[in-house]
């Protein structure tokens, strides 16, 4: 049987969740279609709603969950026509400020490692093959041998709670790094062994200190241990295995240093050399991330840039939001909506030059607003759902010409991110397409959108469309109105009519 997925493949399996999740919010755009039963009274007047009981002498009519009796004998007609409710599932983007990605979707932020995530390293054709696994204990040191037990331990079937040990492992490896990467670039080690490795050596290097200490450089001997994993790590990335390969670029992550304090190594007797080693990293996730054949390994490649702040992996990552697969589309969109909500605690680093410099070559806005006008659909539906999860007024100009784009998915998703912008210019926009749009789906979700605003100016505009031809048009405004309100005055244009002129005070 096949070792279960490392964590970066659970990782990605949780995007793949926020990407169906995404996909979901954009599929209730085609609503599905409403109607319900018109009752025609003698005087003249309609109402609209469900017919839920009836008997000899009167009816119970359910108008927008108001429940109205009415005796037959001032009925004319009654059309009745199968009803399905209308959906409420959708909630357009919050109009608060966006915290921090991955859930979100959540709009989501990037998955980036971390001490609490834990990978199912389990394994029955390892557990079987204890025999089979290069684990040596002759001439080895003591602590080597325990390093051999405790692996041992991690791929036993019968061990119940692997993650007892794994820290264990941590810490025993943290004294004899050389002795864990000699097995994990052992092939004949069992896959899920190296695995297993693999997670403890990135541990390993990110409980060590970000600025390496210069006594173990100065030697010039012997590399830090950081440097003899990264070393390693990066020879595993050619692994055929899949797995090992995205567990190597996950490790690299855990990386964490300025950009130019690095290993410092004699370079001569008169002078040492610095190492740009993060930089060196950012180059080769960037390689992976557009060249690896795996969509795990090159997913994990993307977050491991956007954990760092990479600001010139910005143009292959929007390149990437028009990649073939959804789990790299979504991981560069997430990406990407985490270089523009820079954290206060970031952007300090990027004030000073040469890096603001580089943050300004690398503005995004700019960059995503002229691919909205290409015909490449999957580009232009990433680049609107990044403008709906960052508000950025620059886009607005942009998002308003979208409201008329001969694709309905586009018109809509232009609503979306026009809702997320709220002001009285945007409100106004909205409700002129609200009444105009020859798409009735599209009108349905920008009452969707005006229904979580709860603005009130919004409300008279919405009573006008009670009188709109089309039922579904109708049961969404009495809809949005119930919930910007509160009322329940069902979908009669003159009872909410009566309703806003009397709160006007209007005779």
């Amino acid at each position: 049987m096949r070792n279960k997925i490392h964590l970066s493949v659970v990782s990605c399996q949780l995007l793949v969740v926020s990407c169906l999740l995404l996909t979901g919010l954009l599929a209730f755009a085609y609503i599905v279609p409403l109607s319900a039963d018109t009752v025609t009274l003698k005087n003249g007047s309609t109402l609209e709603g469900i017919v839920v009981s009836e008997d000899e002498e009167s009816i119970i009519l359910d108008a927008d969950d108001m429940k109205m009796t009415i005796k037959k004998k001032d009925i004319e007609s009654i059309t009745k026509s199968e009803y399905i409710p209308p959906s409420e599932s959708y909630k357009p983007p919050e109009v608060k400020p966006k915290n921090p990605l991955p859930a979100e979707i959540n709009p989501v932020k990037p998955i980036t490692p971390s001490d609490s995530t834990k990978p199912d390293f389990s394994s029955d054709s390892g557990a079987n093959n204890i025999s089979g696994i290069a684990l040596s204990d002759e001439g080895k040191t003591p602590e080597q041998i325990e390093i051999n037990n405790l692996l041992r331990k991690l791929v036993d079937k019968n061990e119940k709670e692997p993650w007892k040990i794994s820290p264990e492992l941590t810490e025993k490896g943290k004294s004899d790094t050389a002795y864990l990467i000699s097995l994990m670039a052992l092939p004949s080690n069992d896959a899920n062994i190296r695995r297993w490795i693999i997670y403890s050596l990135g541990q390993i290097m990110q409980s060590s200190s970000p600025a390496l200490a210069e006594t173990a450089a100065a030697s010039g001997e012997k590399p830090t241990d950081n440097e003899q994993i990264i070393n390693a790590l990066k020879l595993v990335l050619s692994d055929p295995d899949e797995i090992i390969r995205s567990a190597a670029v996950e490790a690299l992550g855990h990386f964490k240093a300025p950009e130019k304090t690095a290993y410092l190594k004699p370079a001569s007797p008169a002078g040492r050399e610095e190492k740009d080693v993060l930089g060196q990293l950012k180059n080769l996730m960037k390689s992976i991330m557009e060249t690896d054949t795996s969509v795990s390994v090159r997913f994990q490649a993307i977050n491991n840039l956007a954990a760092w702040y990479d600001f010139s992996a910005i143009p292959p990552l929007i390149k990437a939001l028009g990649n073939e697969d959804g789990t790299i589309r979504s991981a560069a969109s997430d990406a990407l909506v985490k270089f523009i909500n820079l954290p206060e605690e970031e952007q300090a680093k990027y004030t000073n030059p040469p890096a603001a410099e580089a943050r300004i070559t690398y503005d995004i806005i700019p960059m995503l607003l002229p691919k909205l006008r290409e015909d490449k659909l999957l580009i232009r539906k990433e680049i609107l759902a990044i403008l709906g999860k960052v508000k950025d007024k620059r886009a607005f100009d942009t998002l308003k010409q979208l409201i008329a784009d001969r694709d309905p998915e586009i018109r809509m998703l232009a609503v979306v991110a026009l809702g997320s912008m709220v002001d009285k210019e945007t409100v106004d926009v909205l409700l002129d397409m609200m009444e105009n749009d020859p798409d009735k789906t599209t009108r349905i979700q920008i009452l969707q959108v005006l229904q979580t605003l709860k603005m009130q100016e919004t409300i008279p505009r919405i009573i006008e469309l009670l009188k709109d031809p089309d039922k579904e048009i109708r049961y969404s405004a009495s809809r949005a109105l119930r919930q910007i309100t509160g009322k329940a005055l069902g979908a009669t244009y003159e009872l909410w009519k009566d309703w806003w002129d009397k709160l006007q005070g209007i005779k």
